[in-house]
Protein backbone atom coordinates (compact mmCIF):
# COMPACT_ATOMS: atom_id res chain seq x y z
CA UNK A 1 0.00 0.00 0.00
CA UNK A 2 0.99 3.61 -0.36
CA UNK A 3 2.06 5.68 2.62
CA UNK A 4 -1.34 7.40 2.71
CA UNK A 5 -3.15 4.04 2.68
CA UNK A 6 -1.01 2.75 5.55
CA UNK A 7 -1.84 5.87 7.59
CA UNK A 8 -5.55 5.21 7.06
CA UNK A 9 -5.14 1.53 7.97
CA UNK A 10 -3.21 2.12 11.22
CA UNK A 11 -6.19 2.85 13.54
CA UNK A 12 -7.80 -0.48 12.59
CA UNK A 13 -4.52 -2.39 12.91
CA UNK A 14 -4.02 -0.98 16.42
CA UNK A 15 -7.37 -2.20 17.71
CA UNK A 16 -8.48 -5.27 15.73
CA UNK A 17 -6.84 -8.59 14.83
CA UNK A 18 -5.64 -8.72 11.26
CA UNK A 19 -5.25 -12.26 9.87
CA UNK A 20 -1.47 -12.07 9.46
CA UNK A 21 -0.95 -10.34 12.81
CA UNK A 22 -3.11 -12.97 14.51
CA UNK A 23 -0.99 -15.80 13.09
CA UNK A 24 2.22 -14.17 14.33
CA UNK A 25 0.77 -13.68 17.81
CA UNK A 26 -0.51 -17.26 17.92
CA UNK A 27 2.96 -18.56 17.06
CA UNK A 28 4.40 -16.51 19.96
CA UNK A 29 1.77 -17.93 22.32
CA UNK A 30 2.08 -21.54 21.12
CA UNK A 31 5.82 -21.41 21.73
CA UNK A 32 5.31 -20.95 25.48
CA UNK A 33 5.34 -23.89 27.89
CA UNK A 34 2.17 -24.60 29.87
CA UNK A 35 3.19 -22.65 32.99
CA UNK A 36 4.14 -19.55 31.00
CA UNK A 37 0.88 -19.82 29.03
CA UNK A 38 -1.01 -19.78 32.32
CA UNK A 39 0.86 -16.66 33.50
CA UNK A 40 0.18 -15.01 30.12
CA UNK A 41 -3.56 -15.75 30.36
CA UNK A 42 -3.75 -14.45 33.93
CA UNK A 43 -2.12 -11.19 32.88
CA UNK A 44 -4.30 -10.78 29.81
CA UNK A 45 -7.57 -11.39 31.66
CA UNK A 46 -6.91 -9.97 35.11
CA UNK A 47 -3.63 -8.15 35.66
CA UNK A 48 -2.96 -5.85 32.70
CA UNK A 49 -1.91 -2.52 34.19
CA UNK A 50 -1.12 -3.94 37.64
CA UNK A 51 2.14 -3.68 39.57
CA UNK A 52 4.65 -6.48 39.09
CA UNK A 53 5.06 -7.13 42.82
CA UNK A 54 1.31 -7.41 43.29
CA UNK A 55 0.99 -9.95 40.48
CA UNK A 56 3.82 -12.03 41.96
CA UNK A 57 2.06 -12.11 45.32
CA UNK A 58 -1.28 -13.14 43.83
CA UNK A 59 0.25 -15.95 41.78
CA UNK A 60 2.77 -17.08 44.40
CA UNK A 61 0.96 -20.17 45.69
CA UNK A 62 -0.44 -21.33 42.39
CA UNK A 63 2.69 -23.39 41.67
CA UNK A 64 3.57 -20.75 39.08
CA UNK A 65 7.08 -19.31 39.01
CA UNK A 66 5.75 -15.83 38.33
CA UNK A 67 9.09 -14.00 38.39
CA UNK A 68 10.73 -16.19 35.74
CA UNK A 69 7.49 -16.46 33.77
CA UNK A 70 7.13 -12.69 33.54
CA UNK A 71 10.71 -12.45 32.28
CA UNK A 72 9.87 -14.97 29.55
CA UNK A 73 6.85 -12.92 28.49
CA UNK A 74 8.96 -9.74 28.38
CA UNK A 75 11.64 -11.49 26.30
CA UNK A 76 8.94 -12.66 23.85
CA UNK A 77 7.49 -9.12 23.69
CA UNK A 78 4.15 -10.41 24.96
CA UNK A 79 4.16 -7.90 27.83
CA UNK A 80 6.09 -4.75 28.65
CA UNK A 81 7.10 -3.67 32.16
CA UNK A 82 7.22 0.12 32.59
CA UNK A 83 9.94 1.89 34.51
CA UNK A 84 7.59 2.25 37.50
CA UNK A 85 7.05 -1.55 37.50
CA UNK A 86 3.60 -1.83 35.92
CA UNK A 87 2.68 -4.63 33.50
CA UNK A 88 1.40 -3.47 30.12
CA UNK A 89 -0.08 -5.77 27.46
CA UNK A 90 -1.18 -4.64 24.01
CA UNK A 91 -4.93 -4.70 23.33
CA UNK A 92 -4.41 -7.02 20.31
CA UNK A 93 -2.91 -9.65 22.60
CA UNK A 94 -5.92 -9.35 24.89
CA UNK A 95 -8.19 -9.85 21.90
CA UNK A 96 -6.23 -12.96 20.97
CA UNK A 97 -6.77 -14.34 24.48
CA UNK A 98 -10.53 -13.75 24.28
CA UNK A 99 -10.59 -15.69 21.03
CA UNK A 100 -8.45 -18.50 22.48
CA UNK A 101 -10.63 -18.89 25.55
CA UNK A 102 -14.02 -18.29 23.96
CA UNK A 103 -15.73 -18.30 27.38
CA UNK A 104 -18.63 -16.10 28.44
CA UNK A 105 -19.15 -16.47 32.19
CA UNK A 106 -22.69 -16.01 33.51
CA UNK A 107 -23.43 -15.02 37.10
CA UNK A 108 -25.65 -18.08 37.61
CA UNK A 109 -24.68 -21.68 38.52
CA UNK A 110 -23.80 -24.11 35.78
CA UNK A 111 -22.79 -23.19 32.24
CA UNK A 112 -19.36 -24.81 32.66
CA UNK A 113 -18.37 -22.45 35.46
CA UNK A 114 -16.41 -25.19 37.27
CA UNK A 115 -13.34 -24.35 35.16
CA UNK A 116 -13.41 -20.60 35.84
CA UNK A 117 -10.32 -19.27 37.65
CA UNK A 118 -11.07 -15.55 37.55
CA UNK A 119 -13.79 -12.98 36.93
CA UNK A 120 -13.07 -9.30 36.27
CA UNK A 121 -16.01 -6.96 35.61
CA UNK A 122 -16.10 -3.19 35.24
CA UNK A 123 -19.49 -2.39 36.75
CA UNK A 124 -19.36 1.13 35.32
CA UNK A 125 -20.01 -0.41 31.91
CA UNK A 126 -23.25 -2.10 33.04
CA UNK A 127 -26.28 -0.18 31.85
CA UNK A 128 -29.03 -2.08 33.69
CA UNK A 129 -29.28 -3.45 37.21
CA UNK A 130 -28.05 -7.02 37.65
CA UNK A 131 -29.50 -9.35 40.29
CA UNK A 132 -27.19 -12.08 41.57
CA UNK A 133 -28.39 -15.34 43.10
CA UNK A 134 -27.30 -16.15 46.65
CA UNK A 135 -25.75 -19.35 45.22
CA UNK A 136 -24.13 -17.70 42.20
CA UNK A 137 -20.61 -18.86 43.11
CA UNK A 138 -21.41 -22.35 44.42
CA UNK A 139 -20.45 -24.07 41.18
CA UNK A 140 -17.21 -22.14 40.84
CA UNK A 141 -15.02 -24.12 43.28
CA UNK A 142 -11.82 -23.16 41.45
CA UNK A 143 -12.48 -19.42 41.39
CA UNK A 144 -9.37 -17.65 42.72
CA UNK A 145 -9.70 -14.07 41.48
CA UNK A 146 -12.96 -12.13 41.79
CA UNK A 147 -12.86 -8.46 40.88
CA UNK A 148 -16.07 -6.42 40.55
CA UNK A 149 -14.88 -2.84 40.29
CA UNK A 150 -16.19 0.53 39.16
CA UNK A 151 -15.32 4.10 38.34
CA UNK A 152 -15.99 6.06 41.53
CA UNK A 153 -17.53 8.91 39.58
CA UNK A 154 -20.34 6.42 38.97
CA UNK A 155 -22.43 6.40 42.16
CA UNK A 156 -25.11 3.99 40.97
CA UNK A 157 -25.18 0.48 42.47
CA UNK A 158 -25.40 -1.99 39.60
CA UNK A 159 -25.18 -5.42 41.29
CA UNK A 160 -27.84 -6.56 43.76
CA UNK A 161 -28.08 -9.55 46.10
CA UNK A 162 -31.77 -9.60 47.07
CA UNK A 163 -31.43 -12.92 48.98
CA UNK A 164 -27.97 -12.19 50.35
CA UNK A 165 -24.90 -14.31 49.58
CA UNK A 166 -24.50 -17.82 50.95
CA UNK A 167 -21.17 -18.86 49.47
CA UNK A 168 -17.79 -17.66 48.26
CA UNK A 169 -15.15 -20.14 46.99
CA UNK A 170 -12.55 -21.11 49.60
CA UNK A 171 -9.68 -20.81 47.09
CA UNK A 172 -10.18 -17.07 46.55
CA UNK A 173 -6.88 -15.18 46.57
CA UNK A 174 -8.25 -11.84 45.35
CA UNK A 175 -11.63 -10.50 46.45
CA UNK A 176 -12.35 -7.00 45.15
CA UNK A 177 -15.99 -5.95 45.26
CA UNK A 178 -16.73 -2.22 45.15
CA UNK A 179 -20.08 -1.14 46.64
CA UNK A 180 -20.74 -4.59 48.10
CA UNK A 181 -24.50 -4.27 48.68
CA UNK A 182 -25.22 -6.25 51.90
CA UNK A 183 -24.28 -6.08 55.60
CA UNK A 184 -22.11 -9.16 56.01
CA UNK A 185 -19.90 -11.70 54.29
CA UNK A 186 -20.99 -15.35 53.96
CA UNK A 187 -20.68 -16.90 57.42
CA UNK A 188 -18.70 -19.91 56.18
CA UNK A 189 -16.32 -18.02 53.91
CA UNK A 190 -12.78 -19.34 54.45
CA UNK A 191 -10.06 -16.69 54.23
CA UNK A 192 -6.90 -18.79 54.51
CA UNK A 193 -5.84 -18.25 50.85
CA UNK A 194 -6.91 -14.61 50.58
CA UNK A 195 -4.05 -12.27 49.60
CA UNK A 196 -6.06 -9.13 48.83
CA UNK A 197 -9.39 -7.94 50.22
CA UNK A 198 -10.90 -4.75 48.78
CA UNK A 199 -14.46 -3.75 49.68
CA UNK A 200 -14.62 0.01 49.08
CA UNK A 201 -17.90 1.89 49.60
CA UNK A 202 -19.49 -1.30 50.89
CA UNK A 203 -22.61 -1.68 53.02
CA UNK A 204 -20.73 -4.00 55.36
CA UNK A 205 -21.27 -3.66 59.09
CA UNK A 206 -19.02 -6.56 60.10
CA UNK A 207 -16.66 -8.73 58.06
CA UNK A 208 -16.29 -11.78 60.25
CA UNK A 209 -16.61 -13.08 63.79
CA UNK A 210 -13.73 -14.29 65.95
CA UNK A 211 -10.19 -15.12 64.82
CA UNK A 212 -9.76 -16.07 61.16
CA UNK A 213 -6.79 -17.76 59.39
CA UNK A 214 -5.41 -14.70 57.61
CA UNK A 215 -1.73 -15.54 57.20
CA UNK A 216 -1.85 -15.03 53.40
CA UNK A 217 -3.47 -11.57 53.61
CA UNK A 218 -1.17 -8.73 52.47
CA UNK A 219 -3.54 -5.96 51.41
CA UNK A 220 -6.86 -4.79 52.84
CA UNK A 221 -8.97 -1.81 51.74
CA UNK A 222 -12.35 -1.00 53.33
CA UNK A 223 -12.31 2.70 52.44
CA UNK A 224 -15.61 4.60 52.57
CA UNK A 225 -17.45 1.65 54.15
CA UNK A 226 -19.39 4.00 56.38
CA UNK A 227 -21.30 1.32 58.35
CA UNK A 228 -18.22 -0.35 59.83
CA UNK A 229 -17.69 0.66 63.46
CA UNK A 230 -14.52 -1.25 64.32
CA UNK A 231 -11.65 -3.13 62.72
CA UNK A 232 -12.22 -6.89 62.45
CA UNK A 233 -9.90 -9.14 64.43
CA UNK A 234 -6.55 -9.23 62.60
CA UNK A 235 -4.69 -11.29 65.19
CA UNK A 236 -3.50 -13.79 62.55
CA UNK A 237 -2.96 -11.34 59.71
CA UNK A 238 0.75 -11.44 60.46
CA UNK A 239 1.77 -10.75 56.83
CA UNK A 240 -0.53 -7.77 56.25
CA UNK A 241 1.44 -4.92 54.66
CA UNK A 242 -1.15 -2.27 53.76
CA UNK A 243 -4.39 -1.38 55.56
CA UNK A 244 -6.69 1.31 54.13
CA UNK A 245 -9.68 2.50 56.18
CA UNK A 246 -10.14 5.96 54.68
CA UNK A 247 -13.49 7.66 55.34
CA UNK A 248 -14.88 4.89 57.53
CA UNK A 249 -16.96 7.57 59.18
CA UNK A 250 -18.48 5.47 61.99
CA UNK A 251 -15.24 3.93 63.23
CA UNK A 252 -14.69 5.15 66.80
CA UNK A 253 -11.79 3.15 68.24
CA UNK A 254 -9.08 0.73 67.21
CA UNK A 255 -8.59 -1.97 69.86
CA UNK A 256 -5.02 -2.96 70.59
CA UNK A 257 -5.84 -6.62 69.87
CA UNK A 258 -6.85 -5.70 66.32
CA UNK A 259 -3.45 -4.46 65.17
CA UNK A 260 -0.81 -5.42 67.77
CA UNK A 261 0.42 -8.43 65.73
CA UNK A 262 0.79 -6.55 62.44
CA UNK A 263 4.59 -6.52 62.52
CA UNK A 264 4.84 -6.38 58.70
CA UNK A 265 2.38 -3.51 58.30
CA UNK A 266 3.98 -0.71 56.26
CA UNK A 267 1.02 1.60 55.58
CA UNK A 268 -1.94 2.47 57.82
CA UNK A 269 -4.34 4.99 56.30
CA UNK A 270 -7.33 6.02 58.43
CA UNK A 271 -7.72 9.53 57.06
CA UNK A 272 -11.14 11.18 57.41
CA UNK A 273 -12.39 8.71 60.04
CA UNK A 274 -14.26 11.60 61.62
CA UNK A 275 -15.41 9.71 64.76
CA UNK A 276 -12.05 8.15 65.60
CA UNK A 277 -10.99 9.26 69.09
CA UNK A 278 -7.80 7.32 69.80
CA UNK A 279 -5.33 4.67 68.76
CA UNK A 280 -3.68 2.18 71.12
CA UNK A 281 -0.45 3.47 72.69
CA UNK A 282 1.00 0.26 74.12
CA UNK A 283 2.26 -1.15 70.81
CA UNK A 284 5.23 -0.54 68.52
CA UNK A 285 4.65 -1.77 64.98
CA UNK A 286 8.09 -2.73 63.68
CA UNK A 287 7.57 -2.10 59.95
CA UNK A 288 5.13 0.82 59.91
CA UNK A 289 6.55 3.66 57.82
CA UNK A 290 3.43 5.60 56.72
CA UNK A 291 0.63 6.70 59.07
CA UNK A 292 -2.15 8.89 57.67
CA UNK A 293 -4.74 10.24 60.10
CA UNK A 294 -5.50 13.51 58.32
CA UNK A 295 -9.04 14.70 58.85
CA UNK A 296 -9.68 12.58 61.99
CA UNK A 297 -11.22 15.65 63.60
CA UNK A 298 -11.96 14.06 67.03
CA UNK A 299 -8.47 12.62 67.56
CA UNK A 300 -7.00 14.45 70.56
CA UNK A 301 -3.98 12.38 71.56
CA UNK A 302 -0.81 11.94 69.56
CA UNK A 303 -0.75 8.35 68.17
CA UNK A 304 2.74 7.02 68.81
CA UNK A 305 2.18 3.43 67.63
CA UNK A 306 5.58 2.94 65.99
CA UNK A 307 9.04 4.36 66.58
CA UNK A 308 9.98 3.31 63.04
CA UNK A 309 7.58 5.72 61.33
CA UNK A 310 8.91 7.82 58.43
CA UNK A 311 5.92 9.80 57.19
CA UNK A 312 3.06 10.96 59.43
CA UNK A 313 0.02 13.07 58.55
CA UNK A 314 -2.12 14.46 61.39
CA UNK A 315 -3.56 17.51 59.63
CA UNK A 316 -6.98 18.78 60.78
CA UNK A 317 -7.02 16.64 63.92
CA UNK A 318 -7.71 17.84 67.49
CA UNK A 319 -4.24 17.07 68.90
CA UNK A 320 -2.98 19.63 71.39
CA UNK A 321 0.71 18.81 71.63
CA UNK A 322 3.47 16.63 70.24
CA UNK A 323 4.88 14.48 73.07
CA UNK A 324 8.58 14.53 73.87
CA UNK A 325 8.70 10.79 73.07
CA UNK A 326 8.63 11.80 69.39
CA UNK A 327 12.44 11.90 69.73
CA UNK A 328 12.38 8.08 69.75
CA UNK A 329 11.14 8.08 66.14
CA UNK A 330 14.67 8.07 64.71
CA UNK A 331 13.51 7.53 61.10
CA UNK A 332 10.85 10.26 60.99
CA UNK A 333 11.32 12.42 57.90
CA UNK A 334 8.04 14.29 57.42
CA UNK A 335 5.35 15.44 59.85
CA UNK A 336 2.19 17.13 58.51
CA UNK A 337 -0.04 18.89 61.07
CA UNK A 338 -1.64 21.62 58.96
CA UNK A 339 -4.97 22.84 60.31
CA UNK A 340 -4.50 21.48 63.87
CA UNK A 341 -6.16 24.46 65.57
CA UNK A 342 -5.58 23.11 69.10
CA UNK A 343 -1.85 22.60 68.62
CA UNK A 344 0.00 25.19 70.70
CA UNK A 345 3.36 23.68 71.57
CA UNK A 346 6.16 22.06 69.58
CA UNK A 347 8.76 19.94 71.36
CA UNK A 348 12.10 18.78 70.03
CA UNK A 349 12.07 16.51 67.01
CA UNK A 350 14.39 13.64 66.02
CA UNK A 351 17.47 14.57 64.02
CA UNK A 352 16.14 12.65 61.01
CA UNK A 353 13.38 15.24 60.46
CA UNK A 354 13.32 17.14 57.16
CA UNK A 355 9.82 18.66 56.87
CA UNK A 356 7.34 19.90 59.47
CA UNK A 357 4.06 21.45 58.29
CA UNK A 358 2.31 23.48 61.01
CA UNK A 359 0.49 25.91 58.75
CA UNK A 360 -2.85 27.20 60.07
CA UNK A 361 -2.32 25.74 63.56
CA UNK A 362 -2.47 27.36 66.98
CA UNK A 363 1.36 27.48 67.22
CA UNK A 364 2.42 31.12 67.63
CA UNK A 365 6.11 30.79 68.43
CA UNK A 366 8.69 28.29 67.19
CA UNK A 367 11.54 27.97 69.67
CA UNK A 368 14.30 26.83 67.31
CA UNK A 369 16.82 26.52 70.12
CA UNK A 370 14.51 24.32 72.20
CA UNK A 371 13.80 22.16 69.15
CA UNK A 372 17.54 21.49 68.71
CA UNK A 373 17.30 22.01 64.97
CA UNK A 374 21.03 22.71 64.74
CA UNK A 375 21.69 19.01 65.40
CA UNK A 376 19.63 17.78 62.48
CA UNK A 377 21.67 16.06 59.82
CA UNK A 378 19.66 17.18 56.76
CA UNK A 379 18.19 20.48 55.49
CA UNK A 380 15.10 21.24 57.56
CA UNK A 381 11.97 23.01 56.27
CA UNK A 382 9.19 24.27 58.50
CA UNK A 383 5.95 25.35 56.84
CA UNK A 384 4.26 28.00 58.98
CA UNK A 385 1.19 30.04 57.87
CA UNK A 386 1.97 29.47 54.18
CA UNK A 387 5.59 30.56 54.67
CA UNK A 388 8.59 28.25 54.60
CA UNK A 389 11.53 28.52 56.97
CA UNK A 390 14.79 26.63 56.47
CA UNK A 391 16.69 27.38 59.68
CA UNK A 392 19.76 25.33 58.80
CA UNK A 393 20.14 26.91 55.38
CA UNK A 394 19.93 30.57 56.36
Amino acid sequence: MSKEEWIKALPRLRTSLNGKIEKVLEVCYDGLDEEDKAIFLHNACLFNGEKVDRVKQLLAKRALDAEFGLKVLVDRSLIHICADRYIVMHCLLQQLVKKLLGINVLMTPGHGTEIVLGISLDMSEIEDQVYISENAFKKMPNLQFLRLYKNFLDDAVKLYLPQGLDYLPRKLRLLHWDSYPIKCMPSKFCLEYLVELTMRESKLEKLWEGIQPLTSLKYMDLSASTNIEDIPNLLRATNLEKLYLRSCENMVTVPSSAIQNLDKLKVLDMSCCIKLKNLPTNINLESLSVLNLRGCSRLKTFPLISTHIQFMSLGETAIEKVPSLIKLCSRLVSMEMAGCKNLKILTSFPTSMEIVDISWTGVEVIDLEHMHIEHMRKPYVCVFENRCYSPILR
